[in-house]
């Protein structure tokens, strides 16, 4: 009965050959006539193999690896006799004659022979391009359960050594190794030690030269040797060649030596484009399914990595490799990953965003200070949104950090189902988070293309010049970059702190502020590679903000000169531009310089001179929203009630709600003197630096800046030390 199944298959089989055989017409194009160019024929006994599963009349399948399909496509099949004996028998053709065929047909490739009771039982290799002939016999060797080995068969006279030779132990050798490193088995990881410590450790360097030097030609020889470490050397020609050789795309390790080049790109997105070019612009890649292949591997890879820099590598190659050509069968899926992508790759600067709040608002994205700020599309009929959203209102009502913005664009457009998700889900009581929530209810911008808003939740990070740091994040990841970045910013202020004096003492000279410029200079000069930007920054942003006056003064000098002065090299940098405004507004009043006077109102609406009186003044400017300022409130008011007399107090209110203001007067019983600057007539700033506050100055009699920019606890020091 098995000899009339073994008969009938092989009739099918050579009636399925004659109708590939046969020319067929379609679209006006004849289908090429395949052509053997010989026979193979392979034989495995599988008498002494461990696996019990196995027994007479089971089928075999002889399956051909493919990049489009890594379990493998069925060549051929086989049943086992009664000697547990299976054959193999087919034509052999040439490689890169048939390409519309070849995953189909014998040709050079790597084999694997597999039950369903068994799983792969052996893998062989077939190197012949030109489709020789092939015959080879393989057999189990007694081995224990789980550790099933093999071996070719030889001919009594055969002298040659097979690449199968290499490539059977060579498997079971790598077996080991998984075995040992991570199988969740203590017994079985404890036995392939033990089998794995009769090995050389050069083992597979020893076959890799074996193969070098036997078969030399054959697909072992490169996929041991010229395959490996194709990072080491990328001009070297022989790696060239074997990335261009058309029947790596019939192996697991081809496609394996593809994948290490993509992770390098991966690992640096600085040298990405240049091993995508490495691999698609090959002057030996002529071969062009294979050429076809790695493009799309490629394309695959980059498109649908979890790393964040990889979609630049996916654009890069859609946009070089394949969108020219209209032809390719990816074009349309390239092209609208492009769209949706492009925008919002990392590094570049977020697409502008101008959307409405809830009270009818535009809100726009550019307008978000500080140092971060996230970006977070969403639903209220999203369930994935559901469990994200209580995810990041945690992460933010513990964040400790700077300031952030979050920016939350909610991507329906029912009005009433919109509040009703904030008010139930946006519960954040962290002042250090400024929520700005908008929505296109009546999607009249594009913003879902622009962003890639194909789903929700999505999520973004800029830095603090509005340029993408995170991409498609979740909350999870969100919280890694946010800690990595501080972490990074902690070292580099803990470095700055060692460098610039931080000094207690009020006092300084002409010295102090040399010595802080010359070491402005000194760090630049070092890392200025021409544009350190990063150590810039951060740089300015320690000095501007540390309270000893010679560190302020070299933060404006590193601002003019390095920044400022230089402006065409930070040509559209919103940083840039904010320093130069703050290095404008800090020579404003001076030390040492007369401060100006301008024409501000009382609560009454009474116009009072800023500058009034021959005394000297504490000039304390505030806001009623700002919680520094309350603070800084109680030490100001035991200052005014221990130096009123002598000294004049005025505080400035810089905001506009007059009704808010008289208020905070009331209630925090500010008895010394309150001006503001009624609708901005008298142009205060223009004068003085309110963009933040609190700022606290202190003048003398004259007028003259003695301090400025200073803690309420140093304003108490300094009265106590120039007032006798």
């Amino acid at each position: 009965m098995a000899e009339l199944s073994y008969t009938v298959k092989r009739v099918v089989f050579t009636l399925l050959l004659f109708a590939l055989l046969v020319p067929a017409k379609m679209s006006g194009q004849t289908t090429p006539t395949l052509i053997p160019s010989g026979k193979y024929k392979i034989t495995i006994d599988l008498k002494e193999c461990s696996t019990p599963t196995l027994s007479k009349g089971d089928t075999l399948y002889l399956r051909k690896f493919s990049w489009d399909d890594y379990n493998g496509i069925i060549i051929d099949s086989a049943i086992l006799d009664r000697k547990l004996r299976a054959t193999f028998v087919g034509p052999t053709y040439p490689i890169a004659t048939y390409p519309n065929k070849e995953k189909f047909i014998f040709t050079a490739g790597q084999y694997n022979i597999y039950a369903k009771r068994g799983g792969t039982l052996l893998r062989i290799l077939y190197s012949s391009s030109d489709g020789n002939s092939f015959k080879e016999s393989y057999r189990a060797i007694p081995s224990e359960k789980r550790f099933q080995q093999y071996e070719r068969v030889k001919g009594k006279r055969e002298k040659k050594i097979s690449e199968n030779d290499i490539i059977i132990p060579l498997q079971y050798y790598n077996r080991l190794r998984i075995l040992a490193a991570v199988s969740s088995d203590k017994e079985l990881k404890e036995k392939a030690i033990h089998y794995l410590s009769k090995y050389d450790k050069n083992y597979q360097k020893q076959l890799a030269f074996q193969a070098e030097k036997e078969v030399p030609n054959s697909l072992a020889a490169m996929l041991l040797n010229k395959l490996q470490v194709l990072n080491s050397d990328l001009q070297d020609n022989s790696k060239k060649i074997a990335l261009a050789d058309e029947r790596i795309l019939y192996t697991s390790t081809g496609m394996s030596a593809l994948r290490d080049l993509f992770t390098a790109a991966s690992l640096r997105p600085d040298v990405a484009e240049s091993i995508i070019d490495y691999l698609l612009t090959n002057r030996y890649l002529t071969y062009e399914p294979l050429k076809n292949a790695i493009i799309s591997k490629t394309f695959e890879y980059f498109s649908t990595s979890k790393m964040m820099a990889d979609a630049s590598g996916a654009v890069y190659v859609a946009k070089k490799y394949i969108l020219p050509d209209e032809t390719n069968p990816l074009h349309s899926e390239a092209s609208y990953y492009v769209l949706t992508n492009e925008s919002t790759l990392l590094g570049k600067t977020a697409p502008p965003l101008a959307l409405k709040d809830t009270a009818n608002t535009v809100q726009e994205l550019s307008q978000m200070r500080g140092e971060t700020t996230i970006i977070y599309f969403f639903s209220d009929d999203c369930n994935y949104c559901k469990e994200e959203t209580p995810r990041l209102v945690e992460l933010l009502n513990q964040y400790s950090s700077a300031p952030i913005n979050l920016y939350t664009v909610y991507t329906g457009t029912d009005e009433k189902k919109w509040k009703e998700y904030l008010n139930e889900n946006f519960t954040i009581t962290n002042p250090l988070v400024i929520r700005t929530d908008v929505a296109d209810l009546s999607r009249e911008s594009n913003f879902p293309v622009i962003y890639g808003v194909v789903s929700t939740p999505k999520m973004f990070l800029l830095d603090y010049n509005q340029r993408i740091i995170g991409r498609n994040l979740r909350t999870s990841s969100l919280n890694t970059l946010l800690q990595s970045k501080e972490q990074t910013s902690q070292k580099q202020i803990q470095l700055l702190s060692d460098i610039f004096p931080q000094s207690k003492d009020l006092s300084f000279g002409d010295k102090d502020i040399a010595f802080a410029k010359a070491t402005v200079d000194k760090i630049l000069s070092q890392l200025y590679m021409p544009r350190d930007e990063e150590t810039i920054r951060l740089t300015y942003l320690y000095l501007a903000s540390s309270n000893y006056y010679p560190n302020q003064e070299a933060a404006a000098y590193l601002g003019e000169k390095y920044i400022c002065g230089k402006m065409d090299e930070w040509k559209g940098n919103i940083f840039a531009e904010r320093v130069c405004d703050a290095v404008r507004i800090f020579k404003m009043n001076k030390l040492g310089e007369k401060a100006t006077d301008v024409q501000l109102y009382d609560i009454a609406d009474n116009p009072a001179s800023l500058l009034w009186g021959e005394s000297k003044k504490v000039l304390f400017f505030y806001s009623t929203t700002c919680g520094v300022c309350s603070d800084f409130l109680e030490s100001i008011k035991k200052s005014y009630w221990k130096y009123g007399k002598k000294v004049s107090f005025t505080g400035i209110y810089v905001g506009s709600n007059k009704k808010d203001w008289r208020h905070y007067v009331n209630e925090n019983n500010l008895v010394f003197r309150q001006l503001y600057d009624k609708e901005q007539l008298g142009g205060l700033a223009e004068k003085y630096d309110i963009s933040s506050v609190p700022h606290i100055y202190l003048l003398d009699g004259d007028n003259t800046v003695i301090a400025k920019d200073i803690s309420a606890d140093d304003l108490a020091k300094l009265l106590e030390e120039t007032i006798k």
